[in-house]
């Protein structure tokens, strides 16, 4: 199994509608690239340093030994960063 950790910062604590919606966002497409590519999400969350994502690859029954769980989670980063700009 591997972990790995997604984060996006620039966020302020402050709890608007317009930021909510765009947290909603952007954690809806970290987890759609996640689970496109056999991942699974185990930790969600927003701090003083931004949105945290944990996240977990190779490990049964989530995957589908397909591919390395290693370049699922490599094109699972790169979905997400070319989603989100």
């Amino acid at each position: 199994a591997r972990p790995s950790y997604v984060s996006h910062s620039g966020m302020t604590m402050e709890s608007s509608s317009e930021q909510l919606q765009h947290l909603q966002q952007i954690a809806t497409t970290m987890q759609r690239e996640v689970g496109r590519h056999d991942g699974f999400v185990t930790e969600l969350t927003m701090d003083d340093k931004g949105l945290v994502m944990v996240v977990g690859f190779g490990v049964p029954p989530c995957c589908r030994w397909a591919q390395d769980p290693v370049l699922g989670a490599c094109e699972a980063a790169l979905g997400i960063k070319s989603s989100l700009k």
